[in-house]
């Protein structure tokens, strides 16, 4: 019976993900960030629902909280370009600018091409352009 319940679970979760998807679409964050919650209660190790969870946060200008999703989605998948390019701009937006420049390694070595792009299109790295490290790792291949 327990066997029986999970792909429920995981609709279910699933299904509070897309709600908060486009309750974020529509610039409901908050309401955003309680499907996700409600997602991750069904399933904390939901690394899309964290993901999307530390989006939410961000728009909403709440660093801290957004960084400690991006983390949690990390460590369910440690390969996600994204996650690392959002843990970077949060951090430059901190003015935490070494932390920044460290995921901004992590980005570029997962995705070296759209990771600068990305970061170039950005006005949220903006307080890091000036910054000798900053400039060589974006002239890096």
């Amino acid at each position: 019976e327990y066997h029986a319940s999970i792909p429920h679970l995981l609709d279910e979760s699933s299904s509070h993900n897309n709600k908060g998807t486009a309750l974020a679409n529509l610039e409901r964050y908050e309401e955003a960030i309680a499907a996700y919650d409600a997602a991750l209660q069904l399933q904390p190790d939901y690394p899309n629902a964290l993901y999307n969870k530390g989006t939410a946060l961000a728009d909403l200008e709440r660093y801290e909280e957004a960084i400690a999703a991006f983390e949690a989605a990390l460590k369910l998948q440690p390969d996600d370009p994204d996650s690392y390019f959002h843990l970077a701009r949060c951090y430059a937006l901190l003015g935490k600018t070494q932390i920044a420049l460290h995921n901004l390694e992590h980005l570029f070595q997962l995705d070296p091409e759209a990771g600068r792009v990305d970061v170039r299109e950005s006005s949220d790295f903006d307080s890091l352009r000036s910054n000798a490290r900053f400039q060589e790792l974006m002239q890096a291949n």
